[in-house]
């Protein structure tokens, strides 16, 4: 449909990008203004009024003014519409997010991981563009360090010394990494959200992209309908609502 640190990197670019924006958002207060919240919607009608007022105060002095939307921020609300309208995709990401903050929260735990990985676990700022699909793909990049680490003798002497709560939380947490399904599901959502990463990463690079940008939609919606609609996904009778998100956002932004 036309529009009109000395840890190697796995994926270089990707991983570059990722690092750069990574904070500990145990200290950020509500854990509902972290990454994965869906927007306010109240703060998003009172940002567009404004934008839209400012664009006609502009408008009557500068006619000439050729104004273009933030195709990155639309497509970034994309992904907190699919935290709004797929609870499987929700569930999913809040038990990675479970995860790393365990792991960031209990010191001793988290040097047994970088002892089996080159690569860190992340927690992204809620203001980095995709932050949902960039905590999932570091979590698959170090499956099998995670994997590693809650088999060996030292990850059991660690949840034996712990207290009650902290070693139910931890068995939970080693369950979940011992769980085929679990990494199943976040293949599915990496594969879903993939195509929409990468435009976001086009539009977010440098140079002029507005002669692309309508292309790089209509590829990322083939690409999508050809990953939704398999037969083997789980969620392909999603697919009707995930492509009209894409298409609702995209008229709104124009």
């Amino acid at each position: 449909m036309a529009f009109g640190s000395k840890r190697k990197l796995v994926d270089q670019n990707d991983d570059r990008e990722a690092e750069a924006d990574e904070v500990d958002l145990d200290n950020s207060g509500d854990e509902q203004n972290s990454a994965d919240g869906a927007p306010d919607e109240e703060d998003e009608s009172a940002e567009h009024g404004t934008a839209k007022a400012a664009k006609s105060l502009l408008d009557e002095v500068h006619k000439h003014i050729f104004w273009s939307p933030c195709v990155v921020r639309t497509l970034n609300l994309v992904f907190k519409d699919f935290g709004n309208n797929f609870a499987w995709m929700v569930d999913t990401y809040q038990t990675p997010k479970a995860i790393v903050k365990y792991f960031r929260n209990h010191q001793h735990f988290l040097n047994l991981f970088r002892g089996n990985s080159e690569l860190d676990l992340l927690k992204v700022s809620k203001t980095r563009f995709a932050s949902h699909y960039i905590l999932l793909k570091r979590l698959m990049d170090v499956r099998e360090a995670l994997t590693t680490t809650v088999v060996t003798s030292k990850w059991k002497d660690l949840v034996k010394a712990c207290d009650a709560q902290t070693r139910a939380a931890a068995n939970v947490i080693g369950q979940n990494i011992m769980d085929e399904t679990f990494w199943d599901e976040i293949k599915i959502i990496l594969g879903i959200t993939k195509p929409l990463y990468m435009v976001i990463k086009f539009s977010d690079g440098e140079g002029p992209k507005a002669g692309d940008i309508y292309e790089k939609m209509d590829n990322m919606l083939g690409e999508l309908q050809v990953v939704m609609t398999k037969e083997d996904n789980p969620h392909m009778d999603d697919w009707p609502e995930v492509e009209n998100i894409i298409l609702e956002r995209w008229g709104k932004m124009n």
